[in-house]
């Protein structure tokens, strides 16, 4: 009886001697053999990883209200996180403070960034040109070509206005633009966000019917 044990132990070893030899040779040989294979596994390894954690950082800066809009400080300290929206999604901006908020139907507030919008006074038309203010809707959308069908006055229109949301029979739009000042309003009336701003607004927030409200000049 102790034989067999001794016996059975002894082949139990050499069973499992063998398996960790296999194993071992294996992975040698793999390494020894195809050097350039193996790193090039571990680089596409590292590069699906490292975009993947940027993929997850860009995902939380949305959720947490930071753009990668080239903003996403201006209106972050300003504007509330929650605001009633009675159940409807709303764009806030204020032409005092040069900013603008984005709140979902939760009354959330997803987004922020800077913006301009009319000036006191267009030398080219002659007159006051603020943005109009109250509360409006989105009445239709462009994409990334979107132009103006008015300024610059010599051509009769043809400016860029990326990303465009109207939400006035007048022309009145939301829209990127690569002149936006960090503080004072620059525009003929509309109300001007950086480009990746208007074009994440445009595809994830703004619908045709979604609230715009622009804050009274002081």
């Amino acid at each position: 009886m102790l034989r067999m044990v001794a016996l059975l132990s002894a082949t139990a070893v050499l069973i499992s001697g063998t398996v960790l030899a296999d194993t071992s040779s294996t992975y040698d040989y793999r390494h020894t053999h195809f050097p350039q294979q193996t790193q090039k596994i571990q680089k596409t390894y590292y590069k699906h990883t490292h975009h993947q954690e940027r993929e997850n950082q860009e995902a939380s800066r949305y959720n947490m209200g930071e753009p990668q809009n080239g903003s996403r400080d201006k209106g972050y300290s300003y504007f509330p996180t929650y605001r009633d929206t009675r159940g409807q999604a709303e764009f806030i901006f204020d032409p005092n403070y040069d900013a603008w908020a984005a709140y979902n139907a939760n009354g959330q507030r997803v987004n922020v960034g800077k913006a301009s919008g009319g000036k006191d006074y267009c030398p080219d038309i002659h007159h006051r040109c603020h943005t109009v203010v109250g509360t409006f809707r989105v009445i239709a959308k462009e994409g990334p070509g979107c132009i103006s069908r008015k300024f610059p006055l010599k051509t009769h229109g043809g400016s860029p206005m990326p990303w465009c949301m109207y939400f006035h029979p007048k022309g009145y739009a939301v829209h990127g633009s690569y002149e936006v000042p960090d503080n004072g309003n620059a525009s003929h009336g509309c109300i001007r966000i950086t480009p990746a701003a208007a074009q994440w607004l445009n595809q994830n927030f703004m619908r045709i019917g979604t609230k715009v409200i622009v804050l009274p000049y002081r």
